[in-house]
């Protein structure tokens, strides 16, 4: 089950339909969230494809995604914990909604599951329900890192399903926290929902942790005679306690978390595993081999997985929780349990799959404690800037969007800090500065109310995300969404016309709306102008391939409601610069024209 050469899980896969269904609510949870792993989760929801295969096609089939799926997912996050993105992406906008940051209760608490929960709908209304629940110990990043995933899928049944009560209780807590669409009702066909889980295993059982309750986390009362820990992150009094209840312990951890223990917590294991070094910084040795070199990522562990045996029964706990007191006393987490017969999943199995029969697998090595301190001289400086996070996490943030006098397209962005209650030493610079603008950054003062202007925005570069970046001792970036008042309605309008200005651009997304499988087709291709000679006509650069004629008569044959779609897109490019059509052109207004009857018969017929 833990072989990472042969059980391999895709993130984007375990989204993607069943064949035949369609997407029709999603709620997720992340405690680190990165914006451009997020514009992945619409491609893989509305596509069943990848985010590099719909960037190959061009921005607009991600937009149609983005726009297509963002009202119907929603993604709970530990606010403070979106990545600063390398560059400034417009399509970053139609994410913000999709966003729910949650303050945590102190700074030494964290909002940790990783966790999706998705209802899928049979297209031709004819099949029932599936539902898709996934417990992770991955987060929403391209992090490299070895994580390990939990997919369960189920269809509804006449009654009740008493097993599912923890998990409807979890995204009620969630909804409480910020409310999402259709709650009730999503949750209430959830409790209906029977689960299919592995032959010869007992119903799952799901374990929210952190809120009223639920404030247990089973791996606290966790004994037996043998156990497997996978857990990137440790501390002395967990492992202490797990050794009490549990006679023989192996862990596998991360190799700077196992030099923070105590040598007497060390002696009490029966082994003590860590990723190879070759495995962990392999990608920047490949890197100072290569002449084309990127920015190189660590691949540690990050997988956390408890196995015990008791008895002739073996039970796996999987999910967000680490081995720290963390998690066992304070964190949101949540954990999916699986408990069966030994010969189902035997430590000895295990051990064997991690390690590999004569433990030359090379992915894991025994760790060595030669250079165990027992101390962590950091320890304090860390504790202090998360302080400093936190507070700056809860300051009030007032933010304004004014039209410039006289300029119908930039704006002026106004912020209101109030860091009356927030102090820091003169050798801590903290600055904020709008997403999209990356060299504008202002310095806030301690102790004061900071007004802050940025001038001059274009209405397509608005953003609702703020960077703010702490330099001192220890550094730390990241991510506040905040609301912001007077944002234009026409933004969204403003970005999609934006990205899709010219003709070319209007016969491509036109060719993508048409297509039947638009992620692995090659339509749209013939109206690149290189291919049809510089200053081509893009009408019939389009045509190259089908005459737009004959296209708009085979859509309208086989998927009519699919000219909803180009009459929306229609309408939304027309410009309103004294009625000159820049984008859509005359000669294909003339062919559209003849085709409208045929959307009002669709609209009538759903």
């Amino acid at each position: 089950m833990l072989d990472c050469k042969r059980n391999r899980l895709d993130y984007g896969e375990l989204l993607v339909p069943p064949a035949g269904y369609r997407l029709e609510r999603a709620v997720g949870a992340t405690y680190s969230a990165d914006l451009n792993t997020l514009l992945s989760i619409p491609v893989a929801l509305v596509y069943a494809n990848t985010l590099e295969k719909a960037e190959e096609r061009g921005h607009h089939q991600l937009l149609q995604a983005i726009e297509e799926i963002s009202k119907r997912v929603t993604v709970y996050h530990q606010k403070g914990r979106l990545l600063v993105p390398t560059r400034f992406n417009r399509l970053y906008a139609f994410l913000e909604d999709m966003l729910k940051p949650v303050t945590p209760f102190d700074a030494f608490t964290s909002f940790h599951p990783k966790t999706w929960v998705l209802r899928y709908v049979d297209e031709a209304g004819e099949q029932p329900d599936v539902f898709r629940v996934l417990v992770m110990s991955r987060n929403l990043t391209f992090d490299r890192s070895w994580d390990v995933a939990v997919c369960l899928e189920g269809r509804e049944v006449d009654g009740p399903q008493r097993n599912n009560s923890p998990l409807c209780d979890y995204l009620n807590h969630l909804n409480l926290l910020s409310p999402f669409p259709d709650a009730e009702g999503f949750i209430d066909k959830l409790r209906y929902i029977k689960f299919d889980y592995p032959e010869g295993f007992r119903f799952p059982q799901f374990h929210p942790i952190g809120f009223e309750g639920h404030y247990i986390n089973p791996v606290q009362s966790m004994e037996g005679d043998r156990a497997v820990v996978l857990s990137p992150f440790v501390d002395d009094k967990t492992l202490s306690g797990l050794c009490d209840r549990v006679e023989e312990v192996h862990l596998f951890s991360r190799r700077e978390e196992l030099l923070k223990l105590k040598p007497g917590v060390l002696t009490r294991l029966a082994s003590c595993y860590v990723v190879s070094r070759w495995v962990v910084e392999g990608e920047s040795r490949m890197q100072m081999e290569s002449e084309n070199a990127q920015e190189a990522q660590e691949q540690d562990l990050h997988a956390k997985v408890f196995v015990v045996e008791k008895g002739s029964d073996v039970k796996w706990y999987l999910g967000s929780a680490n081995a720290t007191q963390a998690a066992q006393t304070r964190n949101t987490e949540f954990l999916v349990e699986f408990t069966g017969k030994k010969n189902l999943g035997r430590i000895d199995d295990l051990l064997n799959e991690l390690l590999g029969p004569d433990r030359d697998l090379g992915v894991f090595e025994a760790f060595d404690p030669e250079a165990t301190t027992g101390e962590d001289h950091e320890k304090e400086e860390r504790e202090d800037l998360r302080r400093l996070e936190y507070r700056l996490m809860e300051m009030p943030v007032e933010a304004s969007v004014v039209r410039q006098s006289g300029d119908r397209e930039n704006f002026d962005l106004r912020l209101g800090l109030n860091l009356e209650d927030i102090q820091f030493p003169e050798s801590v610079s903290i600055s904020i500065r709008p997403l999209n603008l990356p060299e504008s950054e202002q310095k806030l003062a301690p102790g004061s109310v900071n007004e802050l202007l940025f001038e001059n925005i274009p209405e397509t570069d608005l953003t609702r995300f703020l960077v703010i970046e702490i330099s001192g001792a220890s550094s730390r970036r990241f991510l506040l969404r905040v609301e912001v008042k007077g944002m234009p309605s026409t933004r969204g309008d403003s970005i999609f016309k934006s990205l899709v200005n010219s003709q070319e651009k209007f016969f491509q997304y036109l060719a993508f709306l048409l297509s039947e499988d638009p992620l692995n087709e090659e339509g749209g291709e013939a109206t690149d102008a290189k291919q049809q000679g510089e200053g081509a006509d893009p009408l019939e650069a389009w045509q190259h391939g089908m005459p737009v004629y004959e296209q708009l008569l085979v859509t309208a044959a086989r998927n009519p409601a699919k000219l909803k779609q180009v009459d929306a897109l229609i309408t939304r490019l027309r410009s309103d610069n004294d009625g000159e059509d820049v984008v859509v052109p005359t000669a294909f207004l003339d062919f559209w024209n003849a085709f409208r009857p045929l959307i009002l018969e669709s609209r009538e017929d759903t």
